[in-house]
């Protein structure tokens, strides 16, 4: 394999950790082995090895212990959940993980008359229920669905060019990376940690959605970054430094270095529209606005700050081609 060196991306929002960490391992500890998701011992130690609870306080200092505890539950469960399509032969199979991907869905949009299956069901199942109770916004509510179903839409595009081996050309990969890598529901747990309802009328005013998107575009493409060992051993294409090296026709190095520049580029960005984004009225909805917007720069820099230590991405598993790696277990609903 081509080596390569991930260069150092600079970041100008401050690095904080919550105080509440240890509370925030210990409940999510406890919260994986009550629901299932983990299992054996091989599996326990690629989980503690990932520290979620570590990303979690990184990405939210400010949060509030419960909504702490339901934001790590679930940036717990997604990792879990997508590595057993980037990580196994589930991730080969498109048509049965539409029905996996179905069988979620209708959990989120009828949570009192569908039966979950299996323990990854169940803990989304028991994350919603929470997450309701925390933020009983109906227009949250409606938000966090939907951004579910574009997150699943795009991992099913994901696995066809997996299976297919093919790499999308770089502006139809940055279009589906942003759903791909479920920054729209990381964006919306950030509304919910800090309690900010956001009106309607400013997440569909494009000066917002540009933010967004400058916000969505920094944490996809830093996880593609420091994910890329990990893709590469798993025979994955759904990379921006793979599609900048297909793209520019470069070494992989070259096109790590670019991608890493794509990186700052687009934290610069969001601090410069975020900075400069029009004052709203009433001065509360402005005030919970910026809020919200530190807390997503804060949540830029925990997300770089624990990709760039997490053993996640730097003791990588390799397995053989239509093998699933050993950390593995049986969490998804029989298809």
């Amino acid at each position: 394999m081509e080596r390569f060196v991930i260069p150092d991306i600079f970041c100008p929002f401050p690095s904080q950790v919550s105080p509440s960490l240890e509370h925030v391992r210990q409940q999510n500890q406890e919260w994986v082995k009550d629901f299932g998701l983990i299992q054996g011992e091989t599996a326990l130690r690629y989980y503690l090895a990932a520290d979620f609870p570590l990303l979690t306080c990184r990405a939210h200092p400010r949060a509030g212990l419960e909504e702490l505890f339901l934001c790590c539950n679930w940036y717990t469960w997604v990792f879990v959940f997508d590595d057993q399509f980037d990580d196994g032969v589930a991730g080969r199979q498109p048509a049965s993980m539409r029905v996996i991907y179905d069988h979620m869905l209708a959990l989120l949009d009828n949570p009192t008359s569908v039966t979950a299956q299996g323990p990854a069901a169940c803990s989304l199942a028991n994350i919603w229920q929470r997450a309701r109770r925390l933020m009983p916004s109906s227009v949250w509510q409606r938000r966090f669905v939907q951004h579910h179903a574009d997150f699943f839409a795009a991992c099913c595009r994901d696995a066809e060019n997996r299976v297919n081996g093919h790499l999308l050309d770089i502006w139809d990969y940055i279009d589906n990376r942003r759903n791909g890598g479920a920054n729209p529901i990381v964006c919306d747990l950030i509304a919910l940690a800090g309690h900010v309802q956001i009106p309607e009328e400013i997440c569909e005013h494009q000066s917002f959605k540009a933010i967004l998107r400058a916000a969505y575009d920094s944490m996809g493409w830093t996880n593609d970054v420091y994910g890329l060992q990990k893709e590469l051993a798993h025979g994955d294409t759904n990379n921006l430094v793979m599609v900048v090296q297909q793209a520019q026709h470069c070494s992989l190095q070259e096109a790590m270095d670019r991608a890493c520049v794509m990186v700052e580029r687009e934290i610069q960005r969001f601090e410069h529209l975020a900075q400069s984004l029009p004052l709203c009225t009433p001065a509360e909805v402005d005030r919970d606005l910026r809020h919200y917007l530190v807390d997503v720069g804060s949540w830029i820099r925990g997300h770089l700050e624990w990709e760039r230590t997490s053993l996640r991405y730097s003791e990588v598993e390799y397995t053989e081609r239509g093998k699933s790696s050993s950390y593995l277990e049986e969490i998804l609903p029989v298809v």
